[in-house]
């Protein structure tokens, strides 16, 4: 059971958690306490801890696992090995809401969140995070969209209400 791993880990409510891609037993959690932590599953201990801004709204592990995009109003691709923000994404949205992050690739991250009052969607190259390669208004729509990536077909699909 996940949640009795991470008992007494966190001082907060846990907002997300996410199995590791590729590693068994292995899992990170983000809470309000603004704080990520990844957990051994099996010898239920804390592999590490990593401190934020913010409370993550969205993590998402990229496909080998060795990053993990965590998003609010903001986007951070963090290396939990090292306990560290390797880059920050500039997907900084001007209203108060948050946005929803999935991995394209190992390099390429899509995110749909919001631009004043309308909701927007980007792709970003983690190697050059400072410019979208994509940055497009979708609509003045109120709720969040999630983000599914196909990866075996290169779709993306969108999910809100």
């Amino acid at each position: 059971d996940a949640t009795a791993v991470m008992d007494g880990g966190h001082t907060k409510k846990v907002m997300s958690v996410r199995f590791h891609p590729t590693a068994n037993n292995v899992i990170a959690s983000g809470s309000y306490d603004q704080t990520v932590k990844v957990w051994d599953v099996e010898t239920q201990e804390e592999v590490c801890s990593m401190n934020l801004d913010f409370p993550p709204s969205c993590m998402e592990w990229n496909t080998n696992g060795s990053l993990l995009a965590l998003s609010n109003k903001t986007v951070l691709i963090q290396d939990p090995r090292e306990a560290k923000t390797a880059v920050t994404l500039g997907a900084n949205w001007k209203s108060g809401k948050g946005c929803k992050v999935s991995w394209i690739n190992d390099n390429e991250i899509y995110g749909v969140g919001f631009s004043g009052s309308r909701r927007q969607h980007n792709v970003y190259d983690i190697r050059n995070p400072d410019k979208a390669l994509f940055e497009d208004a979708i609509d003045s729509g109120m709720g969040f969209l999630l983000p599914f990536v196909d990866r075996a077909n290169n779709i993306v699909y969108l999910a809100g209400k």
